[in-house]
């Protein structure tokens, strides 16, 4: 029966909460001592690692650093991974295109092809680090390498191959990109893009040209030679590197749900990693106590500078809209009346109780209608109403149709935006005048009677109008 009655408040306006008010410089939650998320700290005690150097006692004094502490911890990649800004590669990747057409040849592609083989670099690098994870990262990157990147990488091995031709040479051994990741056989890592090959080697006495996005066209065809070559190259090169750069994006918003995971998932951390990531857990609990500085300085300063006192707690109150059945005409309810919200957070149920007494009826708003007067001040001189000043009234406007777009009924164009004057404005049209008149003498006239009213007009410039109605009483 519930879904029979659903009534929208006709004076529900669109607008902003308290709630959308609230300064975020008073919130002291906007300005903490120590804000820094966990990946945040992972990634300074990662770079940190960096820094801290000792020397093996040998004939050497080999310089070392602490990387060897975190570089096979999971949870540590996992945070890297996070810390990364897909942004910065995408930005690396056009710059290098900036300085290739300033000399455009297949031998400035040599860059791109290094800069594309970080890429895979890195995704491998991840794998590896990821081989002990448990909570679902590494099974998306193998998702993703056997779905898509794969393939990927086989093509850039084939145009790296066929680089050759113009004596690139990879500083990445193809053979190190394992089996047991990219499922590439012996002979898939010897394939040559003949296309870029062919291109080369028919084109290498061409004048250069700048490299585009897209093959030109005339009206004789798409440009040939050397121009065509190195477009086509231009593009297998855009092609990969959105593959690769959508992998890297994807794992980088998949690592943001997993590293509290990766750390409470796993059983086997290594004791000095277990050390450490007890001494977080410890260190949240001093953090969070010099993080409530902000709030303790902020209730000092309304308690004790402003010496502002805190109101007592309100009950909630709540409005509602009651509706009978079509068979009841009308419905009693008494002060006190007991009405469910619901539970609250701990699970027990909430009641509201009626103020007053009340009886509910049928009856229903059937239109909304406003009226506004449009006055200017007496004294033209000084524009500004005072609160007792003297003001002429200009004309009334009328809305017979308030709760729409023009007061006349015209649908809003905004559905989001539906608000409308509650008080009357400019809207709508001119108001017919009008003066109804009632006497009880002619209440009680069976017959019409015609009624003459002198009314005294002061100072005024309008006409006016009269009009006599018969008045009688219905029978």
């Amino acid at each position: 029966m519930d879904n029979l009655y659903r009534h929208t408040h006709p004076l529900v306006r669109d607008g902003r909460s308290q709630d959308d008010r609230r300064l975020e410089a008073l919130d002291p939650e906007s300005m903490k001592v120590d804000d820094r998320s966990l990946e945040q700290i992972l990634d300074f005690v990662y770079e940190y690692a960096r820094q801290v150097n000792y020397y093996r006692i040998d004939s050497h004094l080999t310089k070392r650093d602490w990387m060897a502490f975190f570089q096979n911890s999971v949870p540590f990649q996992i945070a890297r991974i996070i810390r990364m800004n897909p942004e910065d590669i995408r930005t690396e990747y056009n710059s290098l295109f900036t300085i290739l057409n300033r000399k455009p040849s297949f031998e400035s592609f040599n860059p791109v092809m290094d800069f594309l083989f970080d890429l895979v670099n890195q995704i491998q690098f991840w794998r590896e680090k990821l081989d002990k994870d448990k909570s679902g990262l590494k099974d998306f990157i193998d998702h993703l390498i056997h779905s898509n990147l794969s393939s990927a990488l086989k093509r850039l091995i084939a145009l790296a191959n066929a680089g050759n031709s113009w004596g690139y040479r990879s500083r990445y051994n193809f053979f190190s990109f394992k089996k047991e990741f990219w499922g590439l056989e012996f002979i898939e890592l010897l394939g040559v893009d003949s296309e870029i090959v062919a291109s080369q080697q028919a084109c290498a006495d061409e004048p250069n040209t700048k490299i585009a996005k897209t093959v030109e066209s005339n009206a004789s065809g798409p440009v040939l030679g050397k121009a065509q070559g190195l477009i086509i190259a231009r593009q297998k090169f855009d092609e990969l590197f959105a593959i690769f750069f959508e992998a890297i994006e994807r794992i980088c918003e998949e690592a943001k749900g997993k590293l509290k995971p990766s750390i409470d998932k796993n059983a086997s951390h290594e004791p000095h990693l277990g050390l450490f990531f007890a001494f977080l857990e410890l260190f949240d609990l001093a953090r969070n106590d010099f993080n409530q500085i902000s709030r303790r300085h902020l209730n000092f300063f309304y308690k004790e500078v402003l010496k502002m006192k805190e109101r007592k707690a309100d009950l909630d109150m709540a409005h509602l809209v009651f509706q009978l059945s079509p068979l009841v005409e009308t419905y009693e309810l008494e002060k006190g009346m007991p009405f469910t919200a619901g539970d609250d957070d701990k699970g027990v149920e909430m009641y509201f109780e009626l103020e007053k007494a009340m009886v509910v009826d049928n009856a229903q708003v059937e239109a909304l209608h406003t009226i506004s007067l449009d006055q200017i001040p007496a004294n033209p001189v000084n524009q500004i109403i005072a609160k007792n000043a003297d003001y002429q009234v200009k004309g009334i406007n009328a809305a017979p149709v308030a709760n729409s777009s023009d007061g006349l009924g015209e649908a809003f164009q905004d559905e989001n935006n539906r608000s409308w004057k509650t008080v009357g404005g400019k809207s709508g049209k001119p108001a017919d005048l009008g003066l109804l008149i009632g006497a009880k003498s002619c209440f009680y006239r069976k017959e019409p009677a015609k009624l003459m009213c002198p009314l005294p007009v002061k100072k005024t410039p309008w006409l006016v109008f009269w009009r006599i109605l018969p008045i009688c009483r219905k029978q």
